[in-house]
């Protein structure tokens, strides 16, 4: 037997360690990252109580969710003006064109210009709270399209430093709605060590698969080339790595997006009712005390 037909028996014998490699490719980044996100409380002071307001549950000023913890507080009023503004973004790439020389001519083709324009939405609302002060929300994307004037809102956020706060969700006291603030992608969000550990042991698992994948390619015959433990060899791992990276990138920025996506689920789920029903208790006094509901 040949070096290698023996070689090629190896690899083809390792497939079902490829098959292992793979499945761990997906399986290891996705529980770093349903381990990963935030997990530090900053010091958190619930609104000072107004009169016939109810104060928030103490079961509701902490968020717990699969592997994210923060702290949260709440905000109400009634929307006074709102002003809308849309921004717009361009980026423009010119791809150059191609040169076509036949004989002693060159024609030069010109090249294309693409112009991609991304177009942002935030919403200002100038806010009446239950303290008789007037403040200002921001709402990013389409968080405020259906928040008008006169309707009455409360918000749940989540406090940064420096006294800013980022809502996660707002309910509109008019519509009965609960809909969720950009915020909400941000606290879920998968960060710190283990997802940034999570691309790394991705490739690193996924290698191996590739190695074998190519290595029983490469000694089908007709042989490709002949490799060993020398240069060849070298190549062939470099080659796999490259292929487990690529591959690893795209994989981990989808499981980073799906593990947010289900945070946010299991937020509105869970907790959404509860808020909704907190909300709601105080629908009565916050009309007595701002002004009647300007119903849509």
């Amino acid at each position: 037997m040949s070096p290698g037909e023996a070689r090629h028996r190896l690899f083809a014998s390792a497939m079902p360690l490829a098959a292992v490699s793979w499945i761990a490719m997906y399986a290891l980044p996705w529980l770093l990252l349903r381990r990963s996100g935030t997990k530090s409380l900053l010091a958190v002071s619930q609104n000072p109580p107004v009169a016939g307001l109810p104060s928030l549950p103490e079961s509701l000023h902490v968020i717990h969710l699969p592997g994210v913890r923060y702290a949260v507080k709440t905000f109400s009023g009634l929307v006074l003006d709102k002003q809308t503004i849309f921004t717009t973004t361009s980026v423009t790439t010119t791809t150059p064109g191609p040169v076509n020389v036949v004989g002693n001519v060159a024609t030069v083709t010109p090249g294309q210009t693409t112009t991609h324009r991304t177009t942002h939405r935030t919403d200002v609302l100038r806010v009446r709270t239950p303290e008789l002060r007037e403040a200002s929300w921001t709402f990013t994307g389409q968080n405020g399209v259906n928040i008008f004037a006169g309707q009455m809102i409360s918000a749940v956020a989540r406090p940064m430093r420096d006294d800013f706060s980022e809502f996660l969700v707002a309910y509109n006291h008019n519509t009965g709605e609960i809909v969720p603030a950009e915020g909400l992608d941000n606290a879920n969000r998968a960060r710190g060590l283990l997802a940034f550990l999570a691309q790394p042991a991705a490739t690193v698992v996924g290698t191996v698969g590739f190695l074998i994948v190519l290595g029983y390619f490469i000694t089908t015959p007709p042989y490709v080339f002949e490799f060993g433990l020398d240069m060849g060899g070298f190549i062939l791992l470099l080659f796999a790595a490259f292929c487990s990276l690529t591959v690893a990138f795209f994989l981990t920025h989808w499981l980073e997006y799906k593990v947010m996506r289900r945070r946010n689920a299991l937020f509105l789920a869970e907790y959404g009712p509860r808020f909704r029903q907190f909300f709601e208790q105080g629908t009565s006094v916050l009309q007595k005390r701002l002004g009647p509901i300007n119903l849509r």
